[in-house]
C-alpha cells in the first residue's frame, strides 16, 4: 500500500519534470520521493538535477547530503552540508 502512494509520488513528480524540465522544485519533489521509496541512488540523480537548475538553493544541498549519509559517503556529505550553510549565511546577509 505504502509503495503505491511513493510510485503516485513519483509519477506525479516524473509528470511535472516532463512538462516544466526547467522546475528545480519538480526535480526535488522526485529526489524526496525516490528517498521515501528507498530509491537513494535516483534521488541523488534527481536532486543534482534540482541543483543544476538552481545552484544556489541551500536546501537542495541540505538534501543532498542526507542522501549522501544515508549511502554512506561522509565526506561528500560534509561537502554538501558546508555548501548549503554558506548559500544560507549569504541569504541572511
Amino acid at each position: 500500500m505504502a509503495q503505491d502512494r511513493f510510485d503516485e509520488a513519483l509519477a506525479a513528480f516524473g509528470e511535472a519534470a516532463a512538462l516544466e524540465p526547467e522546475n528545480d522544485q519538480a526535480w526535488m519533489g522526485a529526489a524526496v520521493a525516490h528517498e521515501r521509496a528507498g530509491r537513494v541512488d535516483e534521488a541523488i540523480t534527481a536532486i543534482q538535477r534540482a541543483i543544476a537548475l538552481r545552484p544556489h538553493e541551500a536546501l537542495h544541498y541540505t538534501t543532498l547530503s542526507r542522501l549522501y549519509q544515508r549511502k554512506g559517503l561522509k565526506r561528500e556529505a560534509e561537502d554538501a552540508m558546508a555548501r548549503s550553510f554558506r548559500l544560507s549565511a549569504d541569504e541572511k546577509a
